[in-house]
């Protein structure tokens, strides 16, 4: 099974490494498929944390106030397209696919649904494909001949069938170092060549092990003020 929660909207929170990370505590496998989307199985969750629902509820709970939709499917596709189904309270929305029920419930959904660009749509339109359940009950051999090994994918997700298998994100690492400054620093040259140093310092302890920096994030707590923090994405090397 996959569950694939998704925040809602274009807001992506700064903390999305943190909620990754989270949800690394309900399964093993994640994929992050881009900011905002991830993919997780979880496969065997059942005798840990109840049903499948309590599963979904679980990763929902795990991104906080964040608005989220969840979805649980029998692979990749189904998961994404019960996420995109989802309807629920304003905050999170869940649906669940029942496992191997993929192919009858998709049967009576209209084929628009499936991830094709307006070009393919039109020649579904033109002989009369209008639902999954059409697409799906061709034979395979005259999908081909009449649109290529396109329509032959778009068969198999009509059908309930996605063989992509999920690729597990690599938990990234993370150095930190702190300085402390006693009595507080005033001014900005004394501040300057700390942080220089402590980032020299990092920047030593990844090259000693042939590594780079994706992106820092600096924290300054302040006096009589809320900490300010910045983050810094570095290029690729």
């Amino acid at each position: 099974m996959l569950v694939w929660p998704t925040l809602r909207g274009t807001d992506v929170p700064p903390q999305w490494e943190g909620l990754l990370d989270r949800l690394d505590d309900l399964s093993p496998r994640i994929e992050a498929l881009e900011e905002g989307v991830a993919l997780i199985d979880v496969t065997g969750l059942e005798p840990m944390y109840g049903s499948e629902r309590r599963v979904a509820a679980r990763a929902v709970a795990l991104a906080g106030m964040y608005p989220v939709r969840a979805g649980i499917g029998d692979n990749r596709w189904l998961a994404s397209l019960a996420v995109r189904l989802a309807r629920g309270e304003e905050r999170a929305a869940c649906l669940i696919l029942p496992a191997g029920s993929g192919r009858a419930t998709l049967a009576p959904m209209p084929i628009g649904l499936l991830p094709a660009d307006q070009a393919v749509r039109d020649r579904f339109s033109l002989f009369g494909l209008t639902t999954m359940a059409q697409l799906a009950g061709l034979p395979r051999s005259a999908v081909a001949a009449q649109f290529g090994e396109v329509g032959e994918r778009l068969q198999a997700l009509a059908r309930g069938e996605d063989p992509r298998p999920l690729v597990p994100r690599r938990r990234p690492e993370r150095l930190a170092t702190s300085v402390r400054f006693e009595p507080p620093a005033e001014g900005v040259t004394e501040i300057t060549l700390a942080l220089r140093r402590a980032a020299t310092a990092l920047t030593d302890r990844l090259g000693g092990r042939h590594l780079a920096p994706g992106r820092a994030v600096l924290t300054l707590d302040r006096e009589a003020a809320p900490p300010l923090s910045v983050l810094l994405a570095l290029p690729e090397p």
